[in-house]
This record gives structure tokens, C-alpha cells and sequence, in this order.
């Protein structure tokens, strides 16, 4: 097991936005996967960057703690004046897209808001359960080609996608050919975990651990495959 500082100083290194962009998180529901994403990724290596963080749920109380919450990004969304951490992050608050007569409405929101942060370039874009945006099962709000452009070409634009899910069966296959950081948690389902082959580089002779690690504990497979180890999350004592 890494230890957590080493680790963070490790992707904070590695993580560029124009060659190694994109961040795919997977595991149980209660396994720390918006604890990975927002104390362990966001708060300590995106202080200072635009933040777009698409919230679906509206009830995940650590979600819901950070980012502006607006229903569509703002016109102005960089700070003249001296910035303050967080400063530039936005929560998109959708609409209750299991609703159907709110469906439209909220496909139409976070389309808007992902075609401006392609054209605009320079975005962090989190999705606490990228099955919401498109995928495999039903319902969702059918944006699985659009997700495919910020992760085929965001890099150019220097854009990279932090999504989670704890349904790896279910989610767009750029979820897993396109991250160079796989962060994989407790998954007790073997079915889900024969899904996991697909992230390349990552050792057949892996997967039964997976099924030992506890919460916030992550099995992190970096760079296509070149760096793998395993680490538990611990942020300011947690």
C-alpha cells in the first residue's frame, strides 16, 4: 500500500491536460469515490483552474458542499479581480431528469453546458455517475456523444473529465479507452469486475484484490498501465 502523499504528489506530476487528461473512478456505492474526486483530486490540484462539476443527484451532501451552484454557466466565469481557491468552480444543479417531463429540459442543460466548455477550452469537468450523462442503461439523458468528444478530443483544448460509476457495465466505452488514470475501488461483483479489462494496461493478476480493498482504499492504474499501485485516501486527518 502507497502511502497517500506520495501518491498525490505522483498524479499531481503526471496529470497534464494536453497528454494525460482524463480521470475514471469506479466502485460501490459508500466506497469514497466523491471523496477521491473532490478532497483527493480537485481541492488539492485544481484550486485554481475552472471547475464544472455536473451535479444530477442534488443530494450528495460532499457534492453539494463545493462549486457555485447555477443552472447554467455564466457568462463570465473567470475573476478580474485577485482569486480566491475555488473561485472558478461551478456546481450545474440539474434537472430531475427521472422526471420525464424534466428530462428534455435537463438534456438540454448539460449539453449547453458541455459545448461550452469544448469551444472554451481550459476546463475540469466532474461527473459524480457518468451513467446519468449516456451509456448503456436506461434512463439517461442520451449524451454519450458528446461525452466522447471532451474525452477523444479535450485534450487539444486542454480539458480533462473526472466521472465516476458504480456501474462499469453500463457506461460510454471512452470511459475506459480514453482515462490515463483508472482508480478502482471495492467491487464485490465479479461480473463488474471482468469490465475492468477493458482499461488498457491493466494486469489480469489485479482483479481478485480488488474485491479486499475497503473504503477509500483505490487501486490506481496510471499512464496506460506503466504505473500501478495501490493506496488508501487521507485528507487533512480523514
Amino acid at each position: 500500500m502507497t502511502d497517500w502523499r506520495q501518491v498525490h504528489q505522483f498524479v499531481n506530476r503526471l496529470w497534464d491536460p494536453e497528454n494525460t487528461p482524463h480521470h475514471s473512478i469506479i466502485g460501490l456505492t459508500g466506497s469514497g469515490k466523491s471523496f477521491l474526486a473532490i478532497n483527493g483530486l480537485l481541492k488539492p490540484m485544481c484550486a485554481d483552474d475552472r471547475v464544472l462539476i455536473i451535479d444530477c443527484k442534488r443530494n450528495d451532501p460532499l457534492v453539494g458542499s463545493v462549486g457555485k451552484p447555477v443552472t447554467e454557466i455564466p457568462p463570465k466565469t473567470w475573476n478580474t479581480r485577485k482569486r480566491e481557491p475555488m473561485d472558478s468552480w461551478f456546481r450545474l444543479v440539474v434537472h430531475d431528469q427521472f422526471r420525464a417531463e424534466n428530462r428534455a429540459k435537463a438534456q438540454g442543460q448539460v449539453f449547453k453546458a458541455l459545448e461550452r466548455v469544448y469551444h472554451e477550452g481550459d476546463w475540469v469537468v466532474y461527473c459524480d455517475e457518468v451513467q446519468d450523462l449516456g451509456g448503456l442503461r436506461k434512463p439517461n439523458l442520451g449524451l454519450s456523444m458528446h461525452l466522447d468528444e471532451l474525452y477523444r478530443k479535450g485534450r487539444s483544448r486542454h480539458v480533462s473529465v473526472i466521472a465516476s460509476t458504480q456501474a462499469p457495465r453500463h457506461v460510454p466505452t471512452s470511459f475506459y479507452d480514453q482515462c490515463s488514470f483508472a482508480w478502482i475501488g471495492r467491487l464485490a461483483d465479479e461480473d463488474k469486475q471482468k469490465r475492468l479489462r477493458e482499461i488498457g494496461g491493466l494486469p489480469k493478476e489485479a482483479l481478485p484484490s480488488i474485491s479486499s480493498l475497503r473504503n477509500r482504499q483505490w487501486l490506481l492504474s496510471a499512464d496506460n498501465g506503466q504505473h500501478f499501485l495501490t493506496t488508501q485516501v487521507s485528507v487533512g486527518g480523514e
